[in-house]
Formats: C-alpha cells, sequence, structure tokens
C-alpha cells in the first residue's frame, strides 16, 4: 500500500513538474482540448485550407497562412487569429496590420478580447499573451490610425480603453468596411 501511495505522489509530481515547462504546443493543447478536432481523422480526407490554419501543427498552420496572405484570401487570414498556437495568431496579426486593410479591424477587436482570459503555463505563456497584446494594438493603431498611450505590458484598463474605443470605430465605420 505504501508503495502505490508512494507512486502516486511521484506521478502527481512529474505531472505538476511537466505542467511548469509548458511549451507552446503544450499549452494550444491544454486551451483547445475542449473543442472538437478539425480533421476527421476517420475518413482520412484531405485537409481543406481553412483546416489548415487552424492546424496545432505550426509547419502546415504557417504554410496556409502564407498561402493565404499571398492569394490575399482574407476569410483564410482572418481565420488564422483562431488558431490555438499564439506563434500562428502572431504571426497573423503582423500580416494584417502590414496589409493596410481596415475590413480586419472587427477581427482584430474580437482577438483582443479573446485573449484576455487567464491562459495556463505560467510567465513564458504570460509573455506570449502580452506580447500578441501589444502586436494586436498596434495592428488596430495601424489601421485605425488611433494613436494610445500604452504601458509594457499593457495593463488591463489600458486594454479596456483600446476595445472602448475600437468598437466604437468599427460601429462609426460599419459602412465603409
Amino acid at each position: 500500500m505504501k508503495n502505490v501511495m508512494n507512486l502516486c505522489l511521484l506521478m502527481m509530481f512529474l505531472i505538476i513538474l511537466d505542467g511548469c515547462s509548458v511549451s507552446e504546443e503544450g499549452l494550444a493543447q491544454s486551451q483547445e482540448s475542449s473543442k472538437p478536432s478539425q480533421i476527421d481523422s476517420q475518413r482520412n480526407t484531405p485537409m481543406k485550407q481553412d483546416d489548415k490554419i487552424l492546424s496545432r501543427d505550426l509547419s502546415i498552420a504557417e504554410n496556409a497562412l502564407n498561402k493565404a496572405i499571398l492569394g490575399k484570401d482574407k476569410d483564410t487570414i482572418k481565420l488564422g487569429l483562431k488558431n490555438p498556437v499564439f506563434t500562428i495568431r502572431q504571426k497573423t496579426v503582423e500580416a494584417i496590420a502590414e496589409l493596410k486593410d481596415e475590413s480586419f479591424v472587427p477581427e482584430l477587436v474580437e482577438a483582443l478580447q479573446e485573449n484576455q482570459g487567464l491562459i495556463a503555463g505560467g510567465s513564458e505563456a504570460q509573455i506570449m499573451q502580452d506580447d500578441l497584446n501589444q502586436s494586436i494594438v498596434y495592428a488596430i493603431s495601424r489601421l485605425t490610425r488611433q494613436k494610445f498611450k500604452l504601458s509594457n505590458p499593457i495593463s488591463s484598463q489600458e486594454i479596456k480603453e483600446v476595445l472602448d474605443k475600437s468598437q466604437n470605430w468599427c460601429k462609426f465605420h460599419k459602412k465603409d468596411t
């Protein structure tokens, strides 16, 4: 009985220890574990472009994003903001900022809202979340030509102000986008 308890304690310790050094892929899996898979592996069907951009596989999602950017496929680019991997969302935001297309602003506002939840994974995940906040706010600022006074990292109050101003911008420019 004592050996079983020691084994259980050891397993719990290893699980906790493993959780302390969460990789981006592991972080994405923990965030999205409750969501259904984007691919039907039972049918072994080829992935569609929008399935690829949502893939947890970094190379598949990156290739889909690059293809969407080259083809100026706005719908697929917008889906990149929903990818569970921070790196893909970050690259998507950077691409949107470079495209200088105001029609992406509502999706950027939504992405900023969705990025405000608590993220499991410790300081590494917090840094990625803060970096993504900075990139999204920069893209919104660039596309809307609004100026925001922000600290680094951006405080929750500053995020709220950016969201309020950006949502008002979207309402005012709804007919234009």
